[in-house]
C-alpha cells in the first residue's frame, strides 16, 4: 500500500498519531507536504495522551529534573541492578534452566545521566533550553487554538504547586515562580494560610503540613490532551479539502515492523515503512513520534544506550462530582507524583506515579490494548490522598483506572532531529512528562526541519507565520542540543 503515489509532491510518514504524532502531521500538513500517520492502536491518543493531567504549563520550566524522590531511589535500584542481569538459557535435556548472567549497561547509562544531573547540578544548559522551548511552545499553541477555532471556554485557567516543606517551597517553588516571572509568566507565592484562604477546599489539607507553601501559575491552564488531539486530527483530514494544503491520512491498527532502509555515503536513507501485516507505505521522509516505542527504532540506527525509558502512571476520573477543586493542583507535599484537574464539563481526573516500568510491552498479551498493566495499589493510593486533599468533595461513580507510560529521556528534554547515522529519518519523541506543552512546538520545530530537508520543496506561503514564530523563539534548529546522541558519552 503506498500513498500519493502519483503526486510529485514529496510525501512523509509519521509513526505515532499521539498528540505529539498528530501536531507534527499538521504542520507538515501545512507547509505543503503529503502526510500519511502510521498508528498501532485504534485511533489517535491511545497512548500517553489519553488520560493524562492535562496540565498546560510552559511556566514550569525551572524544575529540572521534575523527578520525584520515590522516582530518584527507583533509577538508582534500576540501574545498579540492571549491570548483572539475569538471563536464564535451557539447557536440552535438564529440567531446569541453567541461570547466567550477562552485563547490562544500557538502563545504568539511563540512570547515570539524570543522576548526573541531579548531584552534579548539570543543569543551566537544560534550564536555558528548557525557557527557549516553553516561550516557543505556548505561543505556537496559542496560534494553533486561533487557527483552528478551538474551543477557548474548555481551558481551566492556573495551575497550583502545593510544598510541603520549606526546603522544597524555596528550592523549587519560589525559585521556579522567579524565573518565570522574569520570562513574562504571572506567577503569585503564597503563605500556607494565604492558600487556605484564597483556596478553601486545601484548607484540610493544608492544616496537615508544618512548613511549606504554595505557587500559582496563572498563565498556565487545564484542558483534556485527548479531546485537542482529536480535533487537530480532524482539522488534518480537512486539510486536504482547502485550496492550497496537503491534507493528512490516518491508518489505524498499523505496527511498524520496519523502516526500508539503504545506506549511501554512509548515512542510512529511509524510502518508506513496512507494517507487521504486509502493508508498505512510501515516503520521502519518516518522522518517528510513537512515544516509549521511539527507543526501539532508535536502538535500530546503532545508538548504544537506553534514550528513552517508560514512566509509568495512573490516572482515573470522577464523574458527578461536588464540592471539587477550582484549579488544578499538583501536590508536591504528597510522597508520590499526585495532581488533580477539574474539566469545565464537570469530570475531576486524578492522576499519580513517575515508575519506571519493567513490563511495559508484555502487558498487551494480558488484555491491556496500550501494553501497560495498572498495579493493583494505584486505585487505592489515588483515591486516599484525593479524600485526604479534598475532603469536602463528592462524586456519583469512578471511572475505570487508566495507566500509560510516559517516555522519559534523562534529562527530561526531548529528543529531537535527525535519528543517529540517517538522512531522512527525523525524531520527535522523549518529551516525558510534559509532552503536551511542548507538543506543538517541537512538532513546528520538526517540520521545518523535514521540510528544508526535501530538496527542491517550497513550503507554501502559508507557512510563513509559522517560521516567524521559530525565528523569534531564538532556537537553533541544528538540533544538535536535542539530538539522541547527546547521551552516548558516560563519562
Amino acid at each position: 500500500m503506498a500513498d500519493y503515489v502519483t503526486d510529485p509532491t514529496p510525501s512523509v510518514v509519521v509513526i505515532g498519531a499521539g498528540v505529539v504524532g498528530v501536531t507534527t502531521a499538521y504542520y507538515l500538513a501545512k507547509s505543503g507536504l503529503h502526510v500519511t500517520v502510521l498508528e498501532r492502536g485504534p485511533g489517535v491518543a491511545y497512548g500517553s495522551s489519553f488520560a493524562n493531567a492535562g496540565r498546560f504549563v510552559p511556566s514550569e520550566i525551572v524544575n529540572y529534573p521534575p523527578i520525584t524522590l520515590n522516582s530518584i531511589r527507583n533509577i538508582i535500584s534500576k540501574s545498579t541492578s540492571s549491570l548483572f542481569r539475569e538471563k536464564k538459557e535451557h539447557v536440552e535435556g535438564d529440567t531446569e534452566a541453567e541461570a547466567t548472567f550477562r552485563p547490562s549497561t544500557s538502563v545504568f547509562r539511563f540512570g547515570y545521566h539524570v543522576l548526573k544531573g541531579i548531584v552534579l547540578k548539570d543543569s543551566a544548559k537544560e534550564n536555558a533550553l528548557f525557557v527557549k522551548l516553553s516561550n516557543l511552545c505556548n505561543q505556537t499553541m496559542l496560534k494553533l487554538y486561533d487557527d483552528e477555532q478551538l474551543d477557548n471556554t474548555e481551558k481551566s485557567t492556573g495551575n497550583l504547586w502545593l510544598y510541603g516543606s520549606k526546603a522544597s517551597f524555596t528550592h523549587s517553588g519560589v525559585k521556579s515562580a522567579s524565573v518565570a516571572a522574569e520570562n513574562g509568566y504571572r506567577t503569585s507565592v503564597l503563605s500556607l494560610t494565604d492558600c487556605a484562604m484564597k483556596f478553601p477546599f486545601l484548607k484540610e489539607r493544608i492544616s496537615s503540613l508544618q512548613n511549606g507553601g504554595c505557587v500559582v501559575a496563572h498563565d498556565d491552564w487545564t484542558a483534556d490532551a485527548r479531546i485537542f488531539t482529536q480535533s487537530i486530527a480532524a482539522s488534518c483530514e480537512k486539510l486536504g479539502n482547502n485550496s492550497g494544503s496537503s491534507g493528512v491520512k490516518f491508518h489505524f491498527n498499523q505496527r511498524v515492523k520496519k523502516l526500508l532502509l539503504s545506506k549511501s555515503n554512509g548515512k542510512l536513507i529511509s524510502s518508506g515503512v513496512q507494517t507487521d501485516d504486509g502493508n508498505i507505505y512510501k515516503a520521502d521522509a519518516v518522522v518517528i513520534c510513537c512515544g516509549v516505542q521511539s527507543g526501539h527504532f532508535i536502538k535500530q540506527f546503532g545508538y548504544v544506550g537506553e534514550p528513552i525509558v517508560p514512566m509509568k502512571g495512573c490516572s482515573i476520573e470522577l464523574y458527578g462530582v461536588k464540592n471539587g477543586p477550582t484549579m488544578t493542583v499538583a501536590d508536591k507535599s504528597s510522597s508520590f507524583s499526585y495532581q488533580i484537574s477539574p474539566f469545565k464539563d464537570g469530570r475531576v481526573r486524578i492522576v499519580g506515579f513517575a515508575d519506571f516500568d519493567n513490563d511495559f510491552g508484555e502487558a498487551v498479551s494480558k488484555g491491556c490494548p496500550n501494553g501497560v498493566v495498572c498495579r493493583e495499589n494505584y486505585k487505592k493510593t489515588l483515591l486516599e490522598h484525593t479524600r485526604k486533599l479534598c475532603p469536602e468533595m463528592t462524586w456519583s461513580y469512578v471511572g475505570k483506572p487508566w495507566c500509560g507510560v510516559r517516555p522519559m529521556s534523562p534529562d527530561c528534554l526531548p529528543i529531537l532531529g535527525l535519528a543517529p547515522s540517517c538522512k531522512n529519518v527525523f525524531l520527535n519523541c522523549g518529551h516525558g512528562a510534559v509532552g503536551w506543552t511542548f507538543s506543538a512546538g517541537t512538532s513546528l520545530m520538526t517540520a521545518k526541519m523535514v521540510a528544508s530537508s526535501l530538496s527542491g520543496f517550497t513550503p507554501k506561503k502559508e507557512w510563513r507565520p509559522y517560521e516567524n514564530l521559530l525565528t523569534k523563539s531564538k532556537i537553533l534548529l541544528n538540533f544538535e542540543d536535542f539530538s539522541a546522541t547527546r547521551f552516548t558519552k558516560l563519562f
